[in-house]
């Protein structure tokens, strides 16, 4: 009789967990038992599965944050025949959240899809796989594989455990909670759009003087995000871009063209433009403007100027509206807004305007130029990240034909201006010496060149060639593990600047000297 309750109870839970939902967020469980799947929690604890609480969503994005997304997509599982961890498990881990049937599993392994950056996320190909788990399989994957996989990678749930008491039974507490350090650890990490600069939510902003180049960067940027791609060797996570410029809107086609023409590939379907008059400090313009825009975007604002005309910079009032409106359009979306901005008539005392928009910022990009000509970024500001480094690039002219009246038409593209020789710095841990040592001597001795926006005449190698040449040479680490450990040895001295990497046309992911 129990063996005829638990068939059927399968095939209600397997039918109800295959419809199809989508969710932005996980549901507020103490409003109800039962969930828009028809899934109640008495069902849930009958069938295995972990409920759809705070506390074990807060769970699994914790062990997730010990699982990376830049591996082979494998065909499922998580643990060979030998119960040895498997070295492509990208699959696997999303069956893994697939299985949960929870409503906002699908956004979580989506997430976490999306941080992959050997090669462009593909929605298509992640909703196919999503689509393609079987609860029904003689040994189908559970969360509590990646659990195990998650531990073995360093993940310790123990250490959690009260976190996720806390977060469990925060309807039944005051809204305010005491936590502990060990508790203050197991927060989730702050996602990032650009890594260690600009956060995946929130208000940011890129500004410098006019002729700083300033607007042909943030485009460049822009078009990077849209990819998914690196960006001066930082780490972007795709996402779609809305460039909403309000200033030289008559050359924005032959930005476009010379992007294009520069980068050999036509500019991403997700980055899209708004070249209509937009005024911040207008409600109806804003509210209309959050209509149109996609979640989750990246939206830039260019100029901040143009975009609130009839407003007094200087002014805490005026500048708190278009704080507040622009905060506005961020949190409506979920996603980033970045405004494009000018230097004061001082440029020592950085953006022009009163000091409150400084302050609201959660990230912050200095354009220069000297009186060489030389431009440079670095990080204003940045929360979590590295504040002060500066990136030399230059703008590279391109010839786009000539117009009616036979002049030629020309527009610019950022590239990264390597001109300038420093000395070699060299890592100083054991593995990630040897490491550096065996990709650059590849690096040295390949004969790619100019791939993506390493420079014409930078050498590049593949990565899957440099994890090779660096698993070889990991003798005391088991064969198994070589890769996998690889991967990550070079993905720590990406995250140093000592390479710098992106992924071509093709898909194919290239490796480069910083």
């Amino acid at each position: 009789m129990s063996e005829m309750l638990s068939l059927e109870l399968l095939k209600k839970v397997t039918e109800e967990l295959n419809a199809p939902t989508e969710c932005d967020q996980a549901p507020n469980v103490l409003s109800g038992p039962r969930d828009r799947t028809g899934v109640d929690d008495l069902t849930r604890t009958l069938a295995g599965l972990p409920p759809e609480t705070p506390g074990e969503i807060a769970k699994l994005k914790s062990a997730l944050g010990h699982l990376s997304a830049n591996v082979g997509r494998g065909n499922g599982r998580l643990f060979d025949s030998a119960g040895n961890p498997v070295e492509d498990y990208w699959l696997g881990v999303v069956w893994a959240i697939r299985s949960l049937g929870w409503l906002c599993g699908e956004a979580i392994a989506r997430k976490w899809s999306q941080t992959i950056t050997r090669k462009a996320y593909c929605e298509e190909g992640f909703r196919k796989a999503w689509d393609a788990y079987d609860p029904l399989h003689s040994k189908p994957v559970t969360v509590r594989s990646l659990y195990k996989l998650a531990s073995a990678l360093g993940w310790q749930e123990t250490q959690c455990l009260n976190a996720l008491s806390n977060l469990a039974s925060a309807g039944n507490q005051s809204k305010y909670q005491l936590l502990s350090a060990i508790e203050i650890a197991q927060l989730p990490a702050i996602s990032w759009r650009l890594k260690g600069i600009f956060p995946e939510t929130g208000l940011c902003a890129i500004f410098g003087p006019s002729g700083s180049g300033k607007s042909f960067l943030a485009f460049d940027l822009g078009a990077t995000i849209a990819q998914g791609e690196e960006w001066f060797g930082v780490k972007t996570s795709v996402t779609e871009v809305v460039y909403i410029l309000l200033e030289g809107e008559a050359g924005l086609k032959h930005r476009v063209e010379a992007w294009e023409k520069g980068r050999s590939k036509p500019l991403p379907t997700n980055f899209r433009f708004v070249i209509q008059p937009m005024h911040l400090m207008t409600p109806e313009d804003v509210e209309e403007l959050i209509n149109v825009l996609p979640k989750q975007a990246v939206i830039f604002v260019d100029t901040l100027n143009r975009a609130a005309p009839t407003a007094d910079e200087n002014s805490s009032r005026d500048m708190g509206q278009i704080l507040e409106a622009a905060s506005r359009i961020a949190r409506s979306t979920k996603g980033l807004v970045i405004l494009v901005h000018h230097t004061g008539k001082d440029q020592g005392r950085g953006m022009r305007g009163h000091s409150s928009l400084f302050a609201a910022l959660d990230g912050c990009i200095e354009v220069s130029r000297d009186a060489a000509g030389n431009r440079s970024w670095s990080v204003a500001k940045s929360k979590d990240g590295e504040d002060g480094k500066a990136t030399r690039f230059k703008l590279v002219s391109h010839d786009l034909g000539k117009d009616a009246d036979g002049e030629e038409i020309r527009s610019c593209t950022v590239e990264r201006d390597i001109s300038q020789t420093f000395a070699p710095r060299m890592p100083k841990g054991k593995n990630q010496l040897s490491a550096f040592k065996a990709v650059k001597l590849l690096i040295d001795n390949s004969p790619d060149h100019g791939k993506c926006q390493s420079g014409p005449s930078t050498r590049c190698v593949r990565v899957d060639d440099a994890i090779d040449a660096v698993a070889n040479i990991l003798l005391t680490t088991e064969a198994n593990k070589r890769r996998h450990t690889a991967k990550k040895v070079i993905d720590n001295l990406k995250d140093q600047a000592y390479f710098s990497g992106g992924i071509d046309s093709s898909g194919e992911a290239w490796l480069w000297l910083a």
